[in-house]
């Protein structure tokens, strides 16, 4: 199941694909839906409400999203969606609630940050490179790939996520290789001369798990969606450096 991982002026759901279609009619060409199953929290029921979402890409004078949706995105792949407003839309026919939105961006491998008055919280989405557990917290490391201007390249920056007490629990049945998103805090950066290395760590609050899609992984060789991994690079080698995050706000 998928979740809403952020609401704000935007709104950010993550989670597996359950369909793609095109629009027809006066929308042919210029749409592409995508459609999910999210759980949603109902503060007065106290419970999670299975609900559907159907997030519309479109075409405009700017930007080909329909196009893009179309030719990335397919059934099964787990995704962070960008959206706009999450309207109300006509319930199925079983009765479950629908939701309806229209997507800004969307991404596999990818990384957000959003400052809410003097707090600053980050999104990323990732294949998961490595999970250490540990006896007070688990930290899952995700590889994600950065647009250098330096080098005018991707490149990937390592961040550590640390959850503790419950949700430690929890990512600790995480899978490597699956996809996940999560939000967090902001980033610290630690630099380590003697290994000529920077380290990115960041208090994780809340993970929505993917699924690998079989059917591309069967293909590709490579979850649906798959990192850009560095060959030279062992995830192993970062388990070695306990970071101090005795100043992270967990």
């Amino acid at each position: 199941m998928g979740k809403i991982l952020y609401k704000g002026e935007i709104n950010i759901v993550a989670g597996n694909v359950t369909q793609v279609s095109e629009g027809t009619g006066g929308a042919e060409g210029r749409l592409t839906r995508a459609s999910l199953t999210l759980n949603i929290w109902d503060p007065e029921s106290r419970e999670e409400v299975k609900t559907y979402l159907t997030a519309n890409a479109w075409n405009s004078k700017n930007r080909n999203m329909a196009d893009r949706a179309k030719k990335a995105i397919r059934r099964g792949d787990f995704f962070v969606f960008v959206c706009g407003e999450l309207e109300e839309d006509t319930p199925a026919t079983d009765g479950t609630p629908r939701l309806k939105a229209n997507i800004i961006d969307f991404q596999r491998n990818w990384k957000r940050e959003f400052v809410e008055g003097d707090n600053r919280k980050t999104v990323l989405v990732a294949n998961i490179g490595a999970i250490d557990i540990k006896e007070d917290k688990t930290i899952v490391r995700l590889p994600i790939d950065v647009w250098s201007k330096e080098t005018s390249s991707s490149e990937t920056q390592w961040i550590g996520v640390s959850f503790k007490n419950g949700k430690a629990k929890g990512a600790a049945k995480l899978e490597v290789g699956a996809p996940v998103a999560i939000l967090g805090g902001k980033i610290h950066e630690t630099v380590v001369e003697e290994r000529n290395a920077t380290y990115y760590n960041m208090a994780g609050f809340e993970f929505i798990k993917g699924y690998k899609n079989k059917k591309e992984e069967s293909a590709n060789g490579t979850p649906s969606n798959g990192n850009s991994f560095q060959e030279n690079v062992e995830p192993s080698d970062f388990a070695e450096l306990d970071i101090d995050d005795s100043d992270l706000p967990f």
